[in-house]
């Protein structure tokens, strides 16, 4: 069976070409913008996934973007390639991503019927104008 065992959205990441480790720069757990709609210019998406032996090497996942129940982004023809070994990461960079406004802009990966999620909360700045 094939398992997302993470999902985190972060400012940036990276893998060490010797050690294979990777790093992952600032996850956004939160965001305060002065106005909406807010432009988030480079979101770093990474995931880890697992699978049983005798389970495909290669499967399709489906990335969603939500603000509050509201799809804001959507590919359902992401590939993740084990390349014959138990785990595998998958990194994804989102550029000029458009939040609408403030609420919970939840991340979702989707394998078969599983879903991992990362969520964002999004909100105004205190003493702030409204902008529409």
């Amino acid at each position: 069976m094939h398992n997302c065992l993470f999902l985190l959205a972060a400012e940036g990441s990276s893998i060490d070409q010797n050690s294979h480790n990777l790093s992952i720069f600032n996850i956004i757990e939160e965001v305060q913008s002065q106005g909406f709609p807010l432009i988030m210019q480079k979101i770093a998406l990474v995931a880890l996934f697992s699978r049983d032996s005798g389970d495909a090497d290669t499967i399709k996942v489906a990335l969603r973007v939500r603000l509050n129940d509201t799809l804001a982004f959507e590919n359902t023809d992401l590939a993740v390639n084990y390349q014959g070994a138990p785990r595998t990461r998958l990194s994804i960079t989102l550029q000029g991503l458009v939040v609408k406004g403030p609420g919970n802009l939840v991340f979702e990966l989707t394998v078969g019927r599983q879903i991992t999620k990362h969520s964002v909360k999004v909100s105004g700045m205190v003493g702030a104008a409204a902008t529409r």
